[in-house]
């Protein structure tokens, strides 16, 4: 149950944090290249930001799931619980 809980928490603040970083792309780009190296490394790191975002996003998405006991099998044959 905890861990659903980090899950949601983890998974409603995705949006907010890729906003922030969006927010950042762009005051790069409508900044412009001062040096263009300086440019390129600030847009890089934004955007593996932005990477690292989407995996954890990813991973909190799946956080809280439950599984099944594997040990446990319920199908269902011709309307019988099997």
């Amino acid at each position: 149950m905890l861990l659903g809980l980090v899950g949601a928490m983890g998974d409603g603040m995705s949006l907010p944090v890729t906003l922030l970083f969006f927010i950042r792309i762009t005051n790069d780009l409508g900044r412009g290249p001062d040096v263009v190296q300086d440019f390129s490394s600030r847009i890089n790191a934004n955007a593996m930001n932005l990477v690292f975002l989407a995996c954890a996003s990813w991973v909190m998405a799946f956080l809280g799931e439950h599984r099944h006991h594997p040990h446990i099998r319920i199908c269902q044959f011709r309307g019988h619980v099997v």
